[in-house]
């Protein structure tokens, strides 16, 4: 931890240390602290954990998979919620547990997790547990996020899931920064008026697929039936 802070010259005091379990043998601990060089006022790094065969905990990722942080729960809430199902995927275990304050469920994935070959596996998961599920990608609108959800993107059509990428200035215009999430969104806006447009950028894209998909369907048809020439 010493070596951690000290590369980030914070001061030890002023560190908060928060403990986000992935499994009953794997977390991760972020150490947050103020620092008025950064968009948010502050700074952070997270330490990867995994429990050894003799029970003490080393502070490394270990050889075994990790899954995504709080998926279980999420799926679980997505196949009892009515109509169309939707996974809401964040950048970070932090907006996750600010969401679950609020009765939203939503999953990210670990840090070194980030990659196509570790999204493709996960996904593929999801796929066996919500066969049709639309996967929702909030993302934060600065070039790491953005390049996350174009990351998320590809897997999502390499594995074949719908998705949808959603722009956090899209649900509020008066965000802070370019690193905002849903932390500064709930700061502009009550929790329904969030769900609320939410929804509507879900259903958009649903709906605007469906109608997509039929007139491909449609296409394929004329196509596929015989059609009558006239000869002279």
């Amino acid at each position: 931890m010493k070596r951690q802070v000290a590369a980030a010259k914070a001061n030890l005091a002023s560190v908060v240390e928060t403990v986000y379990k992935y499994s009953p043998y794997q977390q991760v601990s972020r150490f947050d602290w103020p620092d008025s060089s950064k968009a948010k006022g502050s700074d952070k790094t997270f330490v990867q954990c995994h429990m050894a065969n003799d029970g003490s905990w080393q502070w490394t990722k270990g050889d075994d998979d990790w899954s995504a942080y709080r998926l279980d729960e999420a799926i679980a809430a997505a196949k009892n919620t009515p109509g169309t199902a939707a996974l809401l995927w964040q950048e970070g275990e932090k907006c996750v547990e600010i969401a679950r304050t609020h009765q939203i469920a939503s999953c990210t994935f670990q840090g070194s997790n980030w990659s196509e070959a570790q999204i493709k596996r996960i996904l593929t998961q999801v796929k066996t547990e919500l066969t049709m599920a639309v996967m929702v990608f909030l993302y934060d609108p600065d070039p790491t996020g953005t390049k996350k959800a174009e990351t998320f993107q590809k897997c999502c059509i390499d594995v074949g899931l719908p998705y949808v990428l959603i722009n956090p200035k899209i649900l509020c215009d008066n965000l802070p920064h370019d690193a905002s999430d849903i932390e500064q969104i709930l700061a502009q806006m009550e929790v329904p008026e969030f769900i609320r447009k939410l929804e509507e950028q879900i259903h958009a894209a649903v709906d605007g697929q469906a109608e997509f998909d039929q007139r491909i369907e449609e296409a394929n048809d004329f196509w596929r039936t015989p059609q009558t020439t006239s000869s002279r």
